[in-house]
């Protein structure tokens, strides 16, 4: 495959968890924004699947930070041979829990920090460990937020704390093991209210911290489904999240428009 001709016009790379989202979410700039669009995967997709649409490529990373982190050194590596790389902005897409932050509206993360409250992402390797800063490029940061607030929809920017998990790595109670009191849950909840803490998810510290790391503008925007100063369980209808997807991604179609 020659690599320039096939991706070396790319200016965008929009990744998510889910493989049929990701594919659903190029179907939605094909047809919104009438970009060529072949319909199929690029490559294998036993581990993650690739869409290009354009001048963007759709990716899905998987759950998590391990999952994200072969995903991004493989799509990196695409485009620095592309020849496209420092021309590209990466945008993670997504659903949170918001701190305080309700259902519908979308968090625009200034930095990431993780479970610690350390605003660093933290690399292991030979027994050694490495500390990279999560910022966000201030100028995706305040274009994000600027589109949002010109669409109406509801908007927040401020600080993400990536968990390593989904259930006690976030506080959760509803898991198979619990160690805590729904007491403790809301006390550590209230403690990330205070140090500015937004949202919680599970990949947008490594995600700033790679593109920075390797001087790429990068922003995320991510979608509240649930107040977790509320509750934990997800109480909108099917419908209900699907228009607050809907909205996201109308974001992102004014995001690579401009």
């Amino acid at each position: 495959m020659d690599l320039k001709s096939e991706f070396g016009d790319c200016r965008f790379v929009i990744m998510q968890g889910s493989a049929d989202r990701t594919k659903d979410l190029a179907n939605f700039f094909h047809n919104s924004l009438e970009l060529p669009f072949g319909g199929k995967e690029i490559g294998k997709t036993e581990r993650y699947s690739m869409y290009k649409v354009g001048k963007i490529l759709c990716v899905s990373h998987g759950m998590g930070m391990p999952s994200l982190s072969i995903a991004l050194n493989e799509v990196y590596k695409l485009l620095h041979y592309a020849g496209c790389l420092d021309k590209c902005t990466f945008i993670r897409c997504g659903t949170c829990g918001g701190i305080g932050v309700a259902p519908g509206s979308v968090v625009v993360s200034t930095e990431c920090c993780d479970a610690d409250l350390n605003h660093f992402y933290t690399q292991s390797a030979l027994g050694k460990h490495y500390q990279y800063p999560a910022i966000a490029d201030p100028e995706v940061v305040r274009h994000l937020q600027l589109l949002a607030e010109e669409n109406g929809i509801p908007v927040v920017s401020g600080v993400t704390l990536s968990a390593d998990g989904f259930y006690e790595d976030q506080g959760r109670t509803d898991g198979f093991f619990c160690e805590y009191e729904e007491a403790d849950k809301f006390s550590f909840l209230q403690k990330l209210h205070a140090a500015g803490v937004c949202n919680i998810e599970m990949e947008a510290l490594l995600f700033l911290a790679f593109a920075r790391r390797a001087g790429v503008k990068a922003g995320v925007v991510c979608t509240v489904i649930v107040d977790r100063l509320k509750g934990d369980q997800v109480t909108s209808t099917a419908e209900e999240l699907e228009e607050f997807m809907c909205a996201n991604w109308k974001l992102l179609s004014h995001f690579v428009c401009e």
